[in-house]
């Protein structure tokens, strides 16, 4: 079913630190398909970032999303853990709110708490235009296949 994902990071407890010196500056990437979007960055968040915002990502038909908790930092931002949550079982209009554990090269990161809302398109709602999009292949899933995430594979 397509339309919309909604997605409100609430907060994280993180177990693996990018930083050397200070606090990390988490933010949360959400990518579905070849579509990807992120929220706001918790300047020094450090392991127990809480985040007051959403955003929201198209979905055509994916069973599934990826979740990237990411350290912003100047020149390149770091990855802290990535996860995914099964789409299929969330019922139109009625949020899911869980936590999800997040891993970094097939160790376990942390996990974050997330609400999530899909919001199914209909005849009257417009199309999703707005939504962030990428050309980058490596998300790329079909519906058939397990889906997997470069970061889990190092």
């Amino acid at each position: 079913m397509s339309g919309r994902v909604i997605f409100k990071p609430i907060e994280a407890k993180l177990t693996r630190d990018t930083e050397l010196v200070g606090k990390m500056d988490p933010y949360v990437k959400a990518i579905i398909g070849d579509k990807k979007a992120k929220g706001k960055v918790c300047e020094n968040g450090g392991k127990t970032p809480k985040w007051n915002d959403s955003f929201n990502v198209k979905r055509r038909f994916e069973p599934v999303c990826f979740i990237e908790v990411i350290d912003e930092d100047p020149g390149k931002d770091d990855i802290i853990g990535v996860g995914q949550i099964d789409l299929s079982h969330l019922v139109p209009k009625v949020p899911s709110k869980k936590w999800h554990p997040i891993y970094y090269k097939q160790k376990q990161a942390g996990e974050i708490l997330i609400e999530v809302t899909f919001i199914p398109r209909g005849k009257s709602q417009p199309k999703y235009d707005s939504d962030s999009s990428s050309d980058d292949e490596k998300h790329k899933h079909k519906a058939h296949q397990k889906p997997t995430h470069p970061h889990w594979c190092h």
